[in-house]
């Protein structure tokens, strides 16, 4: 698991994200759970207007109107503490696979004919 630290871009860096066809809200809500303000949303998101065909920023009046949208209304940034260093967390790994109890129909069935049971295809047969 990889942590995804905030770096200034540089003007050369930053490239803007085209939102196309059906935009949802859960794109802001996963900018927003890394800690990016409607500012930098701002820079970091453009469309095409439908007028010219050409790909402009996103305009704050259209940000807006976006979070008043149920699912994001009054949602805030989240505060990103990054740490002083790069630490590597530990995942639990599964050792071995959980196995089923026996049913009393596999015991009956595994005695096998050598006892003087008979075995459950015997007794579905036999009904």
């Amino acid at each position: 698991m990889s942590i995804d630290a905030r770096v200034p871009a540089t003007q050369d860096q930053k490239k803007r994200v085209c939102l196309k066809g059906n935009v949802t809200p859960d794109i802001f809500l996963a900018d927003l759970a890394r800690g990016v303000t409607r500012e930098e949303m701002l820079e970091k998101y453009s469309y095409i207007d439908p007028s010219s065909g050409d790909e402009v920023p996103l305009e704050k009046w259209i940000l807006d109107k976006i979070f008043e949208d149920p699912m994001l209304k009054g949602k805030r940034p989240a505060k990103v503490r990054l740490l002083p260093f790069n630490f590597i967390g530990s995942v639990p790994v599964a050792t071995e696979e959980p196995t089923a109890l026996p049913t009393e129909k596999q015991e009956i069935s595994d005695r096998g004919p050598d006892t003087n049971q008979t075995t459950t295809d015997e007794l579905e047969l036999s009904l």
